[in-house]
């Protein structure tokens, strides 16, 4: 975001409303601000009330993971901040206000997000095309690679595999280098290669791997989410995980449960 010292017409303004989440479960950010572009001003409408949300890009939940179970050699990984890494045009920025100071003490300021932001209807649509076009852009310099942005993304994950180790070496690597031609990075990788998750490992200056935390636990992890799903890398499974909140046990809780399960 940067920093506006100058008032906007109101007609082309708009401040979003925003707080954080805290997911102690979470791999790596345990803490998330939520923004919220449905929230009406004085008009009687919303930020979203005026934008429109774009065709459908991404691809069904199930088929990606019924693809991703073709695969002898399976991995995942994530778009690292993927809306945060997507600029949106500097005209239409000042719909992305917000409020903010460092600490209580501190004078509020007005600052305005230059990135696509979640929250606002249109960033599903914007994020994806990006991705997209990314793909068909660099069609000729990874050709394995932007089949697979094409077809085995959902959002900012990435389930995809090989028929065997080596394809799938040599595919991970275009990945990473096709996304990082555009300024993206792939982490939090997943598979049932070992070969695999040393590969995605960052190295030293002189090119030797690190094992960091994250790879450690990795090895001893039986199982990790995959779009919803537990998924035990080493019999390569899905499973369910299960929370029943009312100690009561009756019909409308047990349809709440499956509900809850069959909606992931």
């Amino acid at each position: 975001m940067e920093p506006v010292d100058s008032p906007a017409a109101a007609a082309s303004t708009y401040y979003i409303p925003h707080h954080a989440v805290v997911k102690e479960s979470s791999e790596t950010t345990k803490t998330r601000v939520v923004y919220d572009a449905g929230s009406k001003t004085t008009s009687g409408f919303s930020l979203n009330d005026n934008l429109l949300v774009g065709p459908k890009l991404h691809l069904d939940i199930v088929d990606v993971l019924l693809k991703f179970r073709i695969h002898s050699v399976a991995f995942t990984a994530d778009i690292k901040q993927m809306y945060r890494n997507i600029l949106i045009r500097e005209s239409d920025r000042d719909f992305q206000r917000i409020v903010w100071r460092t600490s209580p003490e501190a004078p509020l300021r007005d600052y305005r997000l230059c990135t696509v932001t979640f929250g606002v209807s249109s960033s599903p649509y914007l994020a994806l095309r990006t991705i997209q076009q990314l793909a068909r852009d660099e069609a000729a310099r990874f050709p394995r690679a932007s089949l697979v942005l094409m077809s085995d993304v959902f959002v900012d994950d990435v389930v995809s595999g090989e028929s065997d180790e080596s394809r799938a070496l040599s595919l991970q690597q275009e990945l990473i280098s096709i996304c990082q031609s555009a300024g993206f990075e792939l982490h939090k990788w997943h598979s049932n290669s070992s070969a695999l998750l040393l590969a995605s490992q960052p190295t030293y200056s002189n090119g030797e791997r690190r094992e960091n935390v994250p790879f450690a636990q990795m090895e001893n992890d039986s199982s990790t989410k995959v779009l919803g799903l537990q998924w035990d890398p080493n019999s390569d499974s899905f499973s369910f995980s299960v929370k029943v909140f009312s100690e009561k046990c009756t019909k409308r809780s047990i349809l709440s449960e499956v509900a809850r399960i069959t909606t992931l």
